[in-house]
């Protein structure tokens, strides 16, 4: 990084030639799956009044207040198309009629960081009811429409105008996604000849850059390129878990500004309100290549990253946990840790002997250990943390406060005393008694070494299993609930079923493994270890459901424990050829029966063994 990028990296995110993925990569296949399917839709504007002389454009929620409420470092955009654009020192009139409410809307000329360096904010004019006369500055620009509540706002939004416009504007080319159509495009390119602009409209982005970025723009497939976009912040979503459930995992609705720079800092960069990229790699982003873009994907992450949780030095970490979300997705393979060969270089870090101090190593090791938290908890682990976040009224000031935090999030939505796996990487306690907090949730410590996995390896889960051992068997259908016997004083016959893990965990969430032959194992209840997981009647027919039963020795109580891969185990029967305890349709419910099933490598077979 340059000197005076690194002079400003806690207002602007990085450059590409450390973080965008290889020219390699643009040529690999496949692209994530549709979020809508269908043409977007938007409560604040409607789609089909874009450019359209008379537009109706409803109060949306305080962009502050929806940053606080997310947690996140960054305002998120708070801009509405219009269709229009005015040249520079140009006169144009808005007539504003204020249908409902009190809030009246404002005009921005202008797009953020289109003409001007990325802290620069375009100019913006309060309106009155009745008409208005604005005047651009040297700029000129798309014009937008600005309508947020007032800061501090605890209401609904409720306000709505009328807006007409007039006078010396002009319009641009807007391709909706799933609407317009390739005909329409090109006469738009074609016919709407003053505006240097055009603009393209997601669920999720709206793309703004130059008409005469490369050749392809009158052709390129622009459903393809929105799709992506769209995708990958659906998962950033998902992955985030903002899922409406409510309002304070409610995702933002106005889709994200990604607009060309004529005057690059860096390469990409992300910033209050838009994300940005430099004209001489823009047809990277708004064509065709935008499919394979490990740069676009980071540059999203960064507008969701979380400042409760992100101490000094992981502004160019976290978010690439964002863009190998991304990148799993899109079926990419392998990793970019690994086709950059950083794995040999945090075994040389874990190696090294001495004191070793996790917030002096580079960005792509940092990135490492939080991956490696990913190899062993799935994405449920960062999606249960980064909700947690939101919904944790503390505040998180310094940087060792928010290394606390995280630390502490991550023993508790693992479930597991990581003291040791953050020791190896060198986490330093400083001032807090992070390490002390740890130890007073009283959690087990994992069954292996954590710090050992790579995107090739994780510890064979089966070498790791105890004779005596108890352990409580945690599902991959959501990698939380766990298999339950429904009794805290089980009879025989009692069903096995899936539920939520509780909290502490009870006796009839454990079970102890005890080796009956050289591969089979037979659990017993801690609730009743006279009572094992037993297959009913000892039938191998599919669905016949678990049960528990007194010990007796016979093949419907004895498993065998096998790999499945990413830490999981699959327990075979031993009641016939080929068949595994599952979990019946892959259910998450609580009381979703278990049963045996001919072995496959579902989700529904496969286990962790979580020693207690």
């Amino acid at each position: 990084m340059s000197g005076l990028l690194l002079s400003v990296t806690f207002f602007v995110s990085c450059q590409k030639d450390i973080l965008n993925a290889p020219a390699s990569d643009n040529q690999a296949s496949g692209r994530l799956a549709l979020t809508s399917g269908g043409i977007p839709t938007n409560p604040y504007y409607v789609l089909d009044s874009i450019g359209k002389p008379t537009q109706i454009f409803r109060e949306t929620i305080n962009s502050t207040t929806l940053k606080n409420r997310m947690k996140t470092s960054y305002e998120p955009t708070r801009t509405l198309p219009t269709g229009y654009y005015v040249a520079p020192n140009q006169t144009f009139t808005i007539d504003v009629n204020l249908d409902q409410g009190s809030t009246l809307p404002k005009v921005q000329i202008g797009t953020h960081s289109r003409n001007h360096a990325y802290s620069y904010n375009p100019p913006i004019h309060n309106l009155s009811t009745g008409t208005n006369t604005i005047t651009a500055n040297a700029d000129g620009g798309i014009i937008w429409i600005t309508y947020e509540q007032p800061t501090g706002t605890s209401t609904a939004p409720n306000s709505s105008s009328t807006i007409s416009f007039s006078g010396n504007i002009s319009r641009i080319p807007v391709y909706i996604k799933n609407s317009t159509t390739q005909t329409d495009w090109q006469n738009q390119l074609s016919t709407f000849q003053t505006a240097t602009d055009v603009l393209m409209v997601g669920q999720h982005v709206y793309m703004v850059y130059a008409k005469n970025l490369h050749a392809a723009v009158p052709t390129q497939n622009n459903n393809l390129i929105l799709d992506n976009a769209d995708s990958v912040w659906n998962n950033h979503y998902n992955y985030a878990g903002l899922d409406n459930s409510s309002p304070q995992h409610m995702r933002p609705i106005i889709p994200h500004l990604m607009v060309q720079t004529e005057v690059p800092f860096g390469l990409y960069y992300a910033f209050f309100y838009r994300t940005a990229y430099a004209n001489y790699d823009a047809q990277n982003v708004f064509g065709a290549p935008i499919t394979t873009n490990w740069g676009v994907w980071h540059e999203f992450g960064h507008l969701m990253q979380m400042h409760p949780i992100d101490w000094d030095g992981l502004g160019e970490v976290t978010v690439n946990i964002f863009s190998l979300k991304a990148e799993r997705a899109l079926g990419i393979t392998p990793t970019r840790l690994t086709k950059d060969n950083v794995w040999p270089q945090v075994q040389t870090y874990l190696n090294s002997t001495g004191t070793k101090n996790f917030d002096s190593q580079g960005v792509w090791v940092k990135l490492a250990m939080f991956h490696q938290l990913w190899l062993a908890y799935g994405d449920s682990f960062y999606t249960r943390l980064y909700r947690s976040v939101r919904e944790d009224t503390g505040s998180y000031t310094s940087s060792d406060a928010k290394k606390k935090n995280f630390l502490l999030k991550a023993c508790q939505f693992s479930g597991f005393d990581l003291t040791s796996f953050f020791q190896a990487w060198g986490i330093q306690d400083n001032s807090l008694n992070i390490y002390a907090s740890i130890a007073a949730l009283n959690l087990p410590t994992p069954p292996y070494d954590l710090s050992l996995q790579t995107d090739s390896y994780t510890p064979n889960p089966t070498v790791l299993i105890e004779n005596g051992g108890i352990y409580h068997l945690v599902s991959a259908v959501n990698n939380s609930s766990v298999v339950d016997v429904n009794s805290h004083t089980p009879v025989n016959s009692t069903a096995v079923t899936l539920w939520s893990k509780s909290n502490p965990l009870s006796n009839n969430q454990k079970f102890l493994a005890r080796k009956v032959t050289s591969t089979e194992y037979v659990f017993k209840s801690m609730a009743d270890t006279t009572k094992v997981l037993d297959v009913q009647g000892g039938s191998a027919t599919d669905g016949t459901p678990i049960i528990v039963y007194n010990l007796h020795g016979g093949n419907s109580q004895k498993w065998k424990v096998t790999d499945a891969g990413g830490g999981y185990v699959a327990l075979k029967s031993a009641v016939g050829t080929n068949k595994s305890l599952d979990v019946r349709n892959g259910a998450t419910s609580n009381g979703t029966v278990m049963q045996i099933l001919t072995s496959s490598t579902s989700t529904a077979q496969k286990f962790k063994l979580i020693k207690q």
